[in-house]
């Protein structure tokens, strides 16, 4: 044969286990389940009840107490919701005008079992005699002889133990009051996905006309790996919005205050959308580009513009930070920035 086309086992080992390898990590990674991806729906504006009690009242004159219901929707957009394991939200004042004071749902322990666990034990003891004679004469006639005494108890015991419970609920207060936090855990009696209700009650100055409330609601759940080791929890979803709260039948203040969440929801998206815009203005040529990679270029927009903007956008204003912006951004920033001059005054 000729050795040129001649082939060996062991030449062929690596290159067949090599290609093996490939073809189960392609496989593997076509395999591998996408985690769930959750998408929230929260509030623009929400309306405050008066409840102060006559107790209440009586023991602070200058406050009073306002409840409020939320009510946030979530949608699994992406597989089912077998992957999800709990929801958190995060409800906070970033001002000290309110605080809590009484919240629902509070925390709730559930157990997968109807009712107690029966536990059953059963021992048994067992005494017995026993006696043997064997002989023989002459080895021409043999004797046996056996004798037994035998008796047996049983004994049972029987008691029952509570189900274990697991937490389907937990919630707590935040920042000394100033906030309140849900747990909401996939369990049998719970589903996750849906509209879930929240209620706070809130002790206010007796002169509060609005405030505003950051809501946070974060998705947990599974990475799915090809096997169970693999198993990664992450976050699935996650929603950060500035609610207003105002009076209830206070119709100027609810419609400033929605001018106001949808000024801001507005400035947001045009800023996701006009990142490429800005960076044309910041870095125009190759030159820029070079220069601001070696830190000698400084921008002419900076990079937390927005965050600057949303949160002194006093001094923003001052500083005149959106005038640098795209056109459409620089009006999409002016509306912010006029809405929440209103809203200022609105609150204090």
């Amino acid at each position: 044969m000729d050795g040129s086309r001649h082939l060996s086992v062991s030449s062929l080992r690596p290159v067949t286990f090599l290609g093996f390898g490939l073809l189960v990590f392609s496989i593997a990674g076509s395999v591998r389940a996408a985690a769930p991806q959750v998408h929230f729906d929260v509030p623009l504006v929400i309306s405050c009840a008066d409840v102060t009690t006559d107790e209440f009242a009586a023991r602070h004159p200058q406050q009073r107490l306002l409840e409020a219901t939320f009510e946030i929707s979530s949608l699994v957009a992406q597989r089912s919701e077998e992957d999800l394991v709990e929801y958190i939200y995060r409800f906070v004042s970033p001002r000290t005008s309110v605080r809590v004071v009484d919240y629902q749902p509070r925390t709730t322990l559930a157990s997968d079992y109807a009712g107690g666990i029966n536990i059953e034990k059963k021992h048994e003891k067992t005494r017995s005699a026993g006696l043997a004679v064997n002989g023989a004469w002459d080895h021409l006639v043999t004797a046996n002889g056996n004798s037994s005494l035998g008796s047996k108890r049983t004994e049972s015991e029987r008691y029952e133990l509570v189900a274990p419970m697991d937490a389907v609920t937990a919630s707590g207060t935040l920042l000394h009051s100033q906030g309140v936090y849900f747990k909401l855990r996939k369990t049998r009696q719970l589903n996750l996905e849906g509209s879930k209700v929240f209620t706070i009650i809130f002790s206010a100055p007796r002169d509060w006309q609005g405030s505003l409330l950051l809501i946070d609601c974060r998705a947990l759940g599974y990475d799915r790996g090809v096997v169970r080791q693999l198993d990664e929890l992450i976050e699935c979803g996650r929603s950060q919005q500035r609610v207003v709260l105002v009076g209830v039948g206070d119709q100027l203040s609810y419609q400033i205050g929605e001018e106001f969440v949808r000024a801001e929801r507005r400035l947001r998206q045009l800023a996701a959308a006009s990142r490429d815009d800005v960076h044309r203005i910041n870095y125009p040529t190759v030159l820029h580009e070079l220069g601001g990679l070696l830190d000698v270029v400084k921008p002419k927009v900076a990079d937390a513009w927005l965050e600057q903007l949303l949160r002194h956008p006093q001094q923003a204003a001052e500083q005149q930070l959106h005038r640098r912006l795209p056109p459409d951004l620089r009006t999409a920033a002016e509306n912010y920035l006029a809405a929440h001059r209103r809203f200022d005054q609105l609150v204090r």
